[in-house]
């Protein structure tokens, strides 16, 4: 995303033209990554306040037979 809000200013400063696209699996991977670091941010926050938290666990086999393990 930081790549792509430097660019959308150079091109404002410049006054150019900008065609942009959301479907790149570049851009879809940065905003996954911005949420992410939001997410993690806000849960980090969240523990830090709390006077007690719990972390639940589980796990169960998908259809291919590859674990797949939930926190809660």
């Amino acid at each position: 995303m930081k790549n792509h809000l430097e660019s959308i200013t150079r091109h404002q400063r410049e006054g150019s033209r900008m065609q942009a696209h959301y479907l790149s699996w570049r851009s879809q991977d940065e905003f996954i990554n911005e949420c992410a670091e939001f997410v993690q941010g806000a849960l980090l926050k969240e523990v830090m306040e709390a006077v007690n938290y719990a972390v639940i666990t589980d796990g169960a086999p998908d259809v291919s037979h590859t674990k797949q393990i939930t926190f809660i």
